[in-house]
């Protein structure tokens, strides 16, 4: 009986009842089991050159050459079902080399950017990513998954507003991910990662995931399974620098102005609001920028607005109690420089703050270079601040990887 518990995957809260029913029923629940073991998955019957009912004869065709996208659609539609249907032990040995089967051809269709409007082709990615979850399902599938070295980056490929079924789909692997140990920096790595081929902000695809996903009157899916990400990004940033650094960057994007906008179409104000714009701001304009996303009747959607609140409320009376409770807006540039100024005033770091002030004023007075040279000390100062173990680090062995940040700028 406890290998059964484990073959149908359950939890520990479900596994309690079920020791506790009458040997009879346990012994039909084993017969049934048995029964189910030996027969085929529902669905294979589809397909008609062969019945597939082993991982290996799933893996074998997905190693064809060249299938058609009929046939191939079929294969991967019908290991959904075997995925979902099947035993964990059929699950187990379908494994990593079903794994990367999955993920080569997944990797294959989001490289063929001339497919990228083909119904057909959208669906096979589709299909691929829900395979994904199934196969994610379980303790061991999770951790091949999450321990694949190419697997997050192929999935995050799929970030692709313009293909939203694709996206959705990639949404719901990557935000429960975020909230596993090891989980959130690797998504965002694979998130980093695709952004930089691409040329493009990190989160830009995120952000205008949100607005793509809008339908009509109310909130699809995907605006909400973006906010989903969104908040699980931030909030498993372990200190309230890096989760502040995250959260301005999603407004930077683009978030803050499309709320805004989003705000202003709303025909009627809404009694309670919340501010999604802006993380520190205070002022009234400030509370209405979410107003027209706050008017959404979706449930689901509300929860997750008010996490984005709650977790940005929590962040900013922590910044303030560390400035010994001086409110400020951290979104406004005199704010800042205020802040960091009477935080250096009169101590050893005076004027090394004023040193940085004075070679800032060097930098070249040409109105399409600057940005350039601000982009890149703005990435040094990330590097340096946001240190990944949250300490201060050694300084006589901190090295600044500065070829990236110098490969985007010098690509635009």
């Amino acid at each position: 009986m406890i290998i059964l518990q484990d073959e149908m995957n359950l939890s520990e809260e479900k596994k309690a009842p079920l020791r506790r029913r009458s040997k009879e029923y346990k012994e039909k629940m084993l017969l049934g089991f048995t029964t189910a073991v030996t027969m085929p998955p529902i669905g294979l019957k589809k397909l008609k050159d062969h019945k597939m009912e082993q991982p290996e004869d799933y893996i074998f065709d997905l190693s064809a050459p060249n299938p058609s996208l009929d046939r191939l659609t079929q294969i991967i539609r019908s290991l959904r079902v075997a995925l979902t249907s099947n035993p964990l032990t059929w699950v187990h040995a379908f494994g990593p080399t079903g794994l990367e089967r999955i993920l080569s051809i997944l990797d294959s269709y989001n490289k063929n950017l001339n497919l990228f409007s083909d119904t057909e082709h959208n669906r096979i990615q589709k299909e691929c990513l829900r395979c994904l979850q199934k196969f994610m399902n379980n303790t061991v599938g999770f951790k091949q998954v999450l321990n694949q070295e190419r697997a997050l980056s192929i999935i995050a490929e799929c970030l692709n507003p313009a293909k939203k079924g694709v996206m959705l789909e990639a949404v719901k692997i990557l935000a429960p991910l975020c909230l596993v140990p090891e989980g959130h920096s690797k998504v965002l790595e694979a998130i980093t990662i695709t952004a930089e081929k691409s040329q493009r902000q990190r989160f830009l695809q995120i952000v205008e995931g949100i607005s793509k996903g809008y339908e009509g009157s109310g909130y699809g899916s995907l605006t909400l399974g973006c906010l989903q990400l969104i908040n699980a990004i931030i909030s498993k940033a372990h200190d309230l620098e890096y989760r502040m650094h995250l959260r301005n960057e999603f407004l930077r994007t683009g978030l803050d102005k499309m709320l805004q906008a989003q705000a202003m179409e709303s025909p009627v104000p809404s009694p309670h609001f919340i501010n999604c714009a802006y993380m520190v701001s205070q002022t009234q304009s400030q509370l209405h920028s979410a107003n027209r996303l706050e008017n959404d009747s979706t449930q689901d959607l509300m929860i997750q607005l008010e996490y984005f609140k709650s977790d940005k409320d929590e962040d900013y009376y922590e910044l303030v109690h560390k400035f010994d409770n001086v409110f400020i807006d951290i979104q406004e540039l005199d704010d800042c420089y205020d802040i960091i100024k009477n935080l250096v005033k009169n101590t050893p770091s005076e004027n090394h703050f004023l040193s940085i002030m004075q070679h800032l004023m060097f930098i070249r007075d040409d109105v399409d270079i600057r940005p350039a040279y601000f982009k890149l000390i703005d990435g040094c100062v990330s590097q340096i601040v946001l240190h990944k173990d949250g300490v201060d680090p050694d300084f006589r062995q901190f090295l600044v990887d500065t070829d990236l940040l110098l490969e985007t700028i010098t690509g635009k």
